[in-house]
């Protein structure tokens, strides 16, 4: 799709999956979308991404009891330069609490990826929270450059 606006050449482009997968490893917010009971529910969470997964915390509340209910959510994320130079990556998935073995794993990947944003009381928290992954089953991905 291309757009025009005064002499600049807006263009829409589809990522391929290893450009997706860059924005999603390179981010530490998204956007979390799930529905229940035909409420609709999104909310910015901080994460990790790893081996096909979204990891992400949070504490029980009706984020945590929307995706217990129903697991099928959706996730979005962007990295922005400016308003015409742009990636937005939007992945469906199941949501799954994180128990047994794997939970050392991806507490410790939250605990690497969040570390420099996050305060030392922030961090701490996550040994409370519960602990959750998307495990994605589709993608899709697009950016915005301009060119004159």
């Amino acid at each position: 799709m291309t757009q025009t606006q005064g002499q600049n050449y807006f263009e829409i482009l589809n990522l391929d999956r290893s450009d997706m997968i860059e924005v999603l490893e390179q981010g530490i917010v998204g956007h979390l979308g799930c529905v229940n009971h035909n409420e609709v529910y999104v909310v910015p969470i901080t994460y990790a991404y790893a081996q096909g997964c979204v990891y992400s915390h949070s504490h029980p509340g009706k984020k945590i009891e929307m995706m217990r209910q129903s697991p099928h959510v959706c996730f979005q994320v962007e990295d922005i330069d400016n308003v015409t130079h742009w990636k937005s990556v939007i992945a469906w998935g199941e949501f799954e609490e994180v128990r047994g073995p794997d939970l050392g794993m991806a507490k410790e990947l939250l605990l690497n990826k969040l570390a420099d944003s996050m305060k030392e009381n922030d961090l701490n928290a996550l040994s409370d929270a519960i602990i959750y992954r998307i495990k994605i089953s589709k993608i899709t991905g697009c950016a915005e450059s301009d060119s004159l």
